[in-house]
């Protein structure tokens, strides 16, 4: 240890001088690089490998039809223009639903004219 004392080396640089000096025996370099080995290396750290998971029930094929029915309508519904609070124009954002042909009804209202304005 008389080495470390006089160059000033920390016990790391140390080990690892040991280490790179070819003309040291073979098995000193050897337990000195598995002594260093731990803090010029790092470890690979602890992670949770567990996997949550989730049982969800299946949907009937009606469920399924209602939940596009209503996806649908709430991405082609207009939102009205809305500036600083204020709504500036807009439509109605009630969806019409078509009935098939046997079971059509006529539309009570138009509801295509603009909020605010009489039909």
């Amino acid at each position: 240890m008389a080495e470390a004392g006089e160059h000033q080396l920390d016990p790391v640089d140390y080990m690892l001088a040991v280490m790179r000096d070819e003309t040291a025996p073979q098995d000193r370099r050897d337990r000195m690089a598995t002594a260093v080995a731990p803090y010029t290396n790092p470890r690979l750290a602890v992670i949770d490998a567990r996997v949550k998971t989730e049982v969800v029930q299946p949907l009937s094929n009606e469920q399924r039809r209602e939940r596009a029915r209503q996806a649908i309508l709430e991405a082609f519904a207009e939102r009205p223009v809305v500036i600083e609070g204020t709504v500036i124009a807009g439509r109605r954002s009630v969806p019409r639903v078509i009935a098939p042909p046997d079971e059509a009804a006529p539309p009570d209202e138009d509801r295509s004219a603009p909020i605010g304005e009489a039909s």
